[in-house]
């Protein structure tokens, strides 16, 4: 029988060790079967090219796949279908089996829940779990670029006592936003705060296999998480000692920890002298550096000169990363820093709004008529705004390649922070839709990654003069590519 459908792929952006293959197929074959139970005809583990690897068939009413998912540094699968396929069961099988490699690497087939502990801290609920922090949270923790595009719809109201002068009101009121911005970062995020007396962090995780996870999770650690992590923290760094594995074995055991496997792990991170480290190779001076007790992977900065500003990092971040990656991430947000960025995002957002008013005025009747080519020019506008905020990103990733010289530990930090959006940018049009997207000011994840990990610092003449090469360079392959 001749195959009508035909879907395989490397997954480039995992890489597994040798040791991790067989428990990879375990894995994969655990998550992935399920989902597709009823069409399952037949599934086998088996070798390929002398690799661990799982076969399996599904049958649906008039069509038969076959499926062989291989593991590898780099893991492998092939779909083949026979007769008349369903285009969706073959895309839902390549997304799960790609969600399932994913979770693995990630996990290794482990949730692990962590309790961050710093010297002198008060053991409250963190700061994302209460409603104003939420959602300035929101608003602060990407690109300064929505700073001023929301806040610019906010100022819409100005209009009533401004009148005609409303526009540049508007402009000028954002001024005292952008110079408390460290601030409201602090306020909106910040759990704790590092200096040179109170450096370090100390991140307590107890892994679990997650078949028992979820509920682990809901009828243990939720329900005693304050009470166990505030124990936790007065026999341990309340006392004036380390935390170690046995404090938090006894505390478990205390506590009633239900009866299955575990594996305890203890992180230490000098994060205020990464952060002096960096900084000090950009020649600036060691900016307010805020913890933010959140399990996503992020950092930001903020401040329009290097004397005012801040920078937080997530405990997820410093949980997720090896203090190489860590350093790399923290370059990124100094180049920020050292070339005023939230300065310079000020500026272009103001010239793009004021000037899109002045067209928009100007062309009123032309546009009365043609409201449509009115709501492509904004469009167009506004998106040539992000395209120029994704250029200073790009930059951003180059100089702290270069300052720090981890381009590789950048890239391997950008795949570990967003392998989920990596697998999702894998074809050329959801590649162009990143590139022109005014929802997120980052470049696409997958231009970022390739970059980095082919960076050769020789051949970069000037940080600003490359990422705007590479970038429009990328964004117009990626548009033929789109087209062809």
């Amino acid at each position: 029988m001749d195959f009508s459908a035909l879907e395989e792929r490397v997954i480039v952006e995992v890489n597994l060790k040798e040791e991790e293959y067989e428990d990879y197929v375990e894995f994969v074959e655990k998550v992935v079967i399920p989902s597709f139970r009823k069409f399952v005809e037949f599934k086998q583990r088996t070798l390929y090219n002398d690799k661990p690897a799982l076969y399996f068939r599904l049958r649906d009413s008039s069509s038969l796949l076959e499926a062989l998912i291989v593991a590898g540094r780099n893991p492998y699968y092939r779909i083949i279908g026979f007769g008349k396929v369903r285009e969706n069961l073959i895309s839902s099988l390549a997304s799960s089996i790609e969600g399932a490699t994913a979770l693995y690497y990630e996990t290794k087939g482990m949730g692990t829940v962590y309790f961050a502990l710093v010297k002198g801290m008060k053991v409250t609920p963190p700061k994302y779990e209460r409603g104003l922090r939420r959602a300035l949270s929101k608003l602060f923790m990407g690109n300064m670029v929505f700073v001023f595009a929301i806040s610019i719809l906010f100022f819409v109201g100005l209009y009533f006592i401004f009148k005609e002068w409303t526009p540049l009101a508007i402009v000028l009121s954002q001024i005292p936003l952008l110079l408390i911005s460290p601030k409201i970062i602090a306020f909106a995020m910040g759990d704790w705060k590092l200096s040179s007396e109170n450096r370090f962090l100390y991140l307590a995780g107890i892994r679990i296999p997650l078949d028992f996870y979820d509920q682990v999770l809901r009828d243990f650690f939720y329900p005693k998480r304050f009470e166990f992590k505030r124990e936790l923290y007065e026999r341990t760094l309340g006392s004036g000692r380390e935390v170690t594995v046995e404090d938090v074995e006894e505390l478990l055991a205390k506590y009633g920890f239900p009866s299955v496997p575990y594996e305890i792990t203890i992180k230490k991170v000098d994060v205020y002298s990464l952060v002096k480290k960096v900084f000090s190779e950009y020649g600036l001076p060691v900016p307010e550096i805020v913890l933010s007790n959140v399990p996503i992977a992020n950092a930001a900065a903020s401040g329009p000169d290097p004397r005012f500003s801040s920078i937080m990092i997530t405990t997820g971040l410093l949980a997720k990363l090896e203090e190489g990656e860590i350093e790399a991430v923290i370059g990124h947000e100094a180049s920020h820093i050292k070339r005023r960025d939230p300065l310079l995002l000020y500026g272009l957002s103001s010239a793009e709004y004021l000037s899109r008013v002045a067209v928009v005025l100007s062309l009123y009747g032309f546009f009365l008529n043609y409201p449509l080519l009115e709501l492509i020019y904004i469009w167009f506008s506004i998106t040539m705004l992000f395209i120029a905020a994704k250029i200073i990103e790009a930059r951003a990733d180059l100089e702290a390649a270069l300052r720090t010289g981890k381009p590789r530990e950048l890239a391997s930090a950008l795949r570990k922070i967003g392998l989920l959006r990596l697998l999702k940018e894998k074809t050329p049009n959801s590649r162009l839709a990143s590139w022109i997207s005014f929802l997120d000011p980052h470049p696409p994840l997958s231009y970022r990654v390739e970059t980095l990990s082919k960076l050769d610092p020789s051949g970069v003449k000037g940080v600003w003069r490359e990422a705007v090469k590479r970038c429009f360079k990328d964004l117009l392959n990626s548009l033929k590519e789109s087209l062809s």
